[in-house]
This record gives C-alpha cells, structure tokens and sequence, in this order.
C-alpha cells in the first residue's frame, strides 16, 4: 500500500471523536508528531505506525488514554503505565522496550494488557500467561 499509515490515522480519528464526545481535548495522539517517552521518537522503524488495529495513545493534558480500534473502546491510563505500553507498541518487543522504560515495568503492563486481550506487540512476550 502506498500509505500504510492511512487506517491508523482513520483510527486516530474516531479516537479523537470519541474522547471530544465525552468534553475530552487531546492535546496529542502518540506516533502522530508525539511520544509519550521522549527517547521513542527518535526509534528507527516504529511498530506502531501501520497497524490499524493497535492501540492508540492519546494525551489531554496530564491525562493519558488509550483507544482500541477493533471494539471501538477508549479508556484513561495513569501515565507510567501508557508509558510502558507506548514503549513495546512502538518497539514490538520487551526486550528493546526496556531500553525506554523499565523492564519490571514494560513486563507488567505486557502481561495485564495481554490478559485483558490487547497485545501490545505483534508476538507473544516471553513469559505471557504465566
């Protein structure tokens, strides 16, 4: 596709619509000129980028929440969590992730996201289902 990028800006949109519905202003949507965890904009091939159905990340002032695509749901998150959530959606990987943020961190946050059946990389983590 020339612009792989398209379904995840079409995502980012409803996100932006559904938290503007509920007298919510995003300041910011991750991967859209924005990361949560500074170091990420600067990482070579981000994972998040293209895939339609991720989890999108936004920010409203000190407020972080995430939108899944596939269900249509948005939901708020304290800040260290989507912190480490952003780090292995846009590294697809615990072990590169934790180069960003701490790796008790990013190994909680893959588990309880995962149990909750919302992968945050595009392979299983190590140590998922424990």
């Amino acid at each position: 596709s020339a612009r792989p990028w398209l379904g995840r800006y079409l995502a980012a949109v409803h996100a932006l619509r559904d938290l503007r519905a509920r007298g919510i202003v995003v300041d910011g949507v991750s991967g859209f000129g924005e990361r949560l965890v500074s170091g990420l904009a600067d990482h070579r091939d981000p994972a998040d980028t293209v895939h339609a159905d991720r989890l999108l990340l936004l920010r409203a002032g000190e407020d972080t929440y995430a939108h899944e695509p596939r269900r249509g749901r948005t939901f708020r998150l304290g800040r260290d969590i989507a912190e480490a959530a952003e780090a292995l959606l846009v590294c697809d990987s615990a072990d590169l992730a934790a180069s960003y943020v701490e790796r008790a961190r990013i190994d909680t946050v893959g588990e309880r996201f995962g149990a909750a059946g919302l992968a945050l990389t595009t392979r299983p983590l190590a140590g998922a289902g424990k």
